[in-house]
């Protein structure tokens, strides 16, 4: 193994074992030297090397989980090319709980980590991630809705969408641990998929 080759496996390392103590712990008490003792205690300088510091490190490692977690669970979902709006629509909310409820995405706990203990260093991710859906739940629902139901009415089903797909999957119990909800994935995907579809007769057959 080369050098290089031997650099990045330590970096992936340190990256890896970070951002699940951050998921674990939360920001403010992850230290460096646990992440250290978690590669099997590397050097801690290397720390610093690749990433700068601590917050450099959080703020990398949460963006590139996303982008893993996207990859796995694409914005637009599943539906074949001719599917139509209402089927994108649904492929779109079906992905999002399924991205949510992996839990092998760790973004789900570190944003509960940051929820009850806020940093502000994830504020820049955050609002463009909830402006992502955002934008491309409107989208969606211009094409699922007449031209006469009013674009205001349109947002504000996107709003109350995105309010379902973000409910946390998990609770915080008494003693600080996270236990997952009693509902299963497809339980939420059609509960979520049961309210958006009432919406979208109601909102066609009021303003039609």
């Amino acid at each position: 193994m080369t050098k290089r080759q031997d650099g990045e496996k330590t970096k992936e390392r340190i990256l890896n074992v970070a951002m699940t103590l951050f998921a674990a712990k939360g920001f403010r008490d992850t230290t460096i030297a646990d992440i250290v003792k978690g590669c099997g205690n590397v050097n801690a300088a290397l720390v610093n090397y690749y990433f700068t510091d601590k917050k450099s490190l959080y703020r990398y490692g949460c963006r590139l989980i996303y982008q893993q977690a996207l990859e796995a669970y694409p914005l637009l979902g599943n539906a074949p090319a001719d599917a139509t709006p209402e089927e994108r629509l649904k492929a779109v909310i079906f992905a999002s709980l399924s991205r949510n409820a992996d839990k092998d995405n760790l973004v789900n706990a570190i944003i509960h980590q940051e929820i009850s203990a806020p940093t502000g260093y994830l504020q820049d991710l955050c609002e463009e991630l909830v402006d992502e859906m955002i934008q491309l739940l409107r989208g969606c629902l211009r094409d699922c809705l007449g031209a006469a139901v009013p674009e205001r009415e349109k947002d504000l089903l996107a709003y109350s969408i995105l309010g379902m797909l973000l409910v946390p999957i998990r609770k915080i119990l008494t003693w600080g641990n996270f236990e997952m909800t009693p509902f299963t994935l497809a339980e939420r995907q059609e509960h979520v998929w049961s309210i958006t579809a009432a919406a979208l007769r109601d909102l066609n057959a009021r303003w039609s």
